[in-house]
């Protein structure tokens, strides 16, 4: 594909197309025998509350948006495939590095922890498997636009488009202790000899 060079996206609207106004939802299907326990890591992880919910679907909310979430019992659903092409995660992002790491803290303590803790550059990103093995991404923002277009244009993410895998506890602790968000998600070289793919998690 063309490279195109970073610029800011012009929202549709001001560009006079029709687009959505926001992503509204995800549903997922699952097996019944899992439905249940889908439905809770669900409301652990965001927080979420049951807006409707029977023995076969649960619409979960957690913001102004009626649900955010569904949760499918389906009957003779099967288990996808190893490696197979499709939906890789979806993701939501938290207002402050301080929220999505406290939020890090409170899933420790139920059990819940990433497989994939990466500082990106533009976000700081926690990688999550729901009991289905879904990928779920929880991030927080660390640049404003005009960062993010110096970020792009400065080679950096051509150099390393993955990022640079962290400790959430020492950055958590770390936070706590008093050193600034923007300290804290300022992205490292890639350690000598590796590739951006040696930062990788599956």
């Amino acid at each position: 594909m063309e490279k195109f060079k970073a610029r800011v996206v012009v929202p549709a609207k001001q560009r006079g197309r029709i687009a959505p106004t926001r992503m509204s939802h995800v549903v997922l299907n699952t097996h019944p025998d899992n439905y249940e326990t889908m439905v809770n890591w669900y409301l652990k992880v965001f927080e979420a509350e049951i807006a409707y919910a029977n023995d076969e679907v649960a619409f979960l909310g957690f913001d102004e948006e009626h649900h955010r979430i569904a949760i499918a019992a389906v009957p003779h659903v099967v288990e996808p495939r190893p490696k197979s092409w499709g939906l890789n995660h979806f993701a939501f992002t938290y207002d402050s590095l301080e929220s999505l790491l406290a939020t890090y803290e409170r899933l420790k303590h139920e059990g819940i922890t990433p497989y994939w803790p990466i500082l990106h550059g533009p976000t700081t990103s926690l990688y999550y498997k729901d009991p289905d093995l879904n990928r779920v991404e929880l991030l927080c923002d660390n640049m404003d636009e005009q960062e993010l277009l110096e970020f792009f244009e400065s080679g950096a993410f051509d150099e390393n488009f993955m990022g640079i895998i962290f400790d959430p506890d020492e950055m958590y602790a770390r936070l706590k202790a008093g050193v600034s968000p923007k300290e804290l998600t300022r992205r490292e070289q890639l350690p000598h000899g590796k590739t951006p793919w040696d930062m990788y998690r599956d």
